[in-house]
């Protein structure tokens, strides 16, 4: 093989291991879902699994209330979807240690078992009421 080709061919390989880092790490190491859609200020973010699976969107949005606009914070909304799927998680999978314990992290920023949260009444936890101008 002569030099040239050897270029070329060295080439091609990097060029295939440029392009495909970013996709094999996508697959192995995916970016948290509510991380991406907060940085881009729209999309869904949701947390559990199955019956346990809530949801809200990102996008700041305002309701109405009586004859009041009430504006709606997305975090406030990122805090009721935290409660509702740690309070479901507890009735319903409590064997699901790891994702109550991340999920009362992400809400609380403690570190605390699954079997405190769920059996101490650390998962009857308070909601924001945005519905209140």
């Amino acid at each position: 093989m002569s030099t040239r080709s050897q270029v070329i061919f060295w080439s091609i390989i990097a060029l295939l291991i440029i392009v495909s880092v970013p996709i094999v790490s996508n697959l192995l190491f995916p970016k948290d879902q509510c991380a991406v859609a907060f940085q881009h200020g729209k999309g869904l973010c949701c947390y559990g699994k199955g019956p346990c699976r809530h949801c809200f969107d990102v996008a700041k949005k305002e309701v109405r209330v009586g004859n009041s606009t009430v504006a709606v914070d997305p975090f406030m909304e990122q805090h009721n979807t935290l409660v509702d799927t740690i309070m479901c998680e507890c009735e319903h999978n409590s064997t699901n240690s790891d994702e109550i314990e991340r999920l009362y992290r992400i809400l609380t920023g403690q570190e605390v078992s699954s079997d405190v949260i769920c059996s101490s009444g650390l998962a009857t936890l308070v909601k924001y009421n945005s519905s209140t101008p």
